[in-house]
């Protein structure tokens, strides 16, 4: 069936949301079903809009601007989408993950830490619209796959606020008894 496929992040050159658009036109083309929602907006705005509509990607392809309430969006997502050059840690794919969403990631900074390959989503490289295109129909081919991803994100949002806790309590005890190296 028709996915919804969700970017937040700015609308902005080191976000890549030109390759993000010439990606999802590919995977229409090759058979693909499915809308995609930007969230955010930024400088490229007007830019991103001009490229989809020469893409003909009207009706697919919805610039929402900035969401006070993304969850919302999130939650009705199918896939959550990095599509960024540079991306750090996002707090959005860890927001995704918790809500069981698989993520397609470029394999750039934050995002290897944060999306394990095949196991909570998919890492693409960079700047590679036919990549993503292919992780796209990957994910579209199987709600089993996304499920299964989905889940593994969850386990991962919960093992990952497990060791920042656990970071963050022994620096507590380190700062309180700073002689005693609480550190294993």
């Amino acid at each position: 069936g028709e996915l919804l496929f969700c970017n937040d992040a700015e609308l902005v050159p080191d976000e890549d949301q030109t390759t993000l658009l010439s990606a999802f036109r590919q995977f229409l083309d090759e058979g693909g079903s499915g809308r995609l929602v930007l969230l955010g907006e930024g400088e490229a705005r007007t830019e991103l809009e001009r490229q989809a509509r020469q893409l003909g990607l009207d009706g697919r392809v919805f610039f929402s601007g900035s969401a006070d309430a993304v969850l919302p969006k999130l939650r009705a997502s199918d896939v959550f989408v990095v599509s960024s050059r540079t991306a750090g840690p996002s707090a959005r794919i860890l927001d995704s993950m918790a809500l069981a969403r698989p993520v397609v990631a470029t394999s750039t900074g934050g995002s290897v830490d944060l999306v394990e390959h095949e196991e909570s989503g998919l890492l693409v490289p960079a700047e590679d619209p036919r990549a993503l295109a292919r992780a796209f129909g990957d994910l579209q081919e199987s709600a089993a796959t996304r499920q299964r991803m989905g889940l593994a994100g969850q386990r991962r949002v919960v093992e990952f606020d497990l060791q920042r806790t656990v970071r963050r309590t022994i620096d507590a005890y380190q700062e309180l008894f700073p002689a005693h190296d609480a550190r294993p």
